[in-house]
């Protein structure tokens, strides 16, 4: 997984912990844009967790800033965005082998 290093985002889970998130690089078409793409990049069984209200919206601007649908805390575990929860995502899911 490569990371893009510039500022990270700063939000605030349901069970008042705080993460710092960086975007994930993806040089790939949109999961959010093809069903059965996305179906695969969600991970099954992944962790989820639930947000404050609000933080879906910063999330999500961030994300369209830095043109991913991924993010990570610690470029091991990969998180995309589902209403007001960051779901595990699968972020190489849509590479080509040299890519992931």
């Amino acid at each position: 997984m490569q990371i893009h290093l510039t500022v990270p985002i700063t939000v605030h889970t349901a069970k008042k912990r705080k993460l710092e998130l960086l975007p994930v690089i993806q040089d790939i078409p949109r999961p959010s844009d093809d069903a059965n793409l996305l179906g695969r990049f969600l991970k099954p069984g992944g962790v989820q967790v639930p947000l404050v209200p609000g933080q879906s919206t910063l999330i999500q601007s961030y994300m369209l800033r830095n043109k991913t649908e991924a993010l990570s805390e610690d470029g091991i575990v990969a998180f995309t965005l589902q209403g007001d929860t960051l779901i595990e995502c699968l972020h190489e899911v849509g590479m080509t082998p040299t890519e992931a």
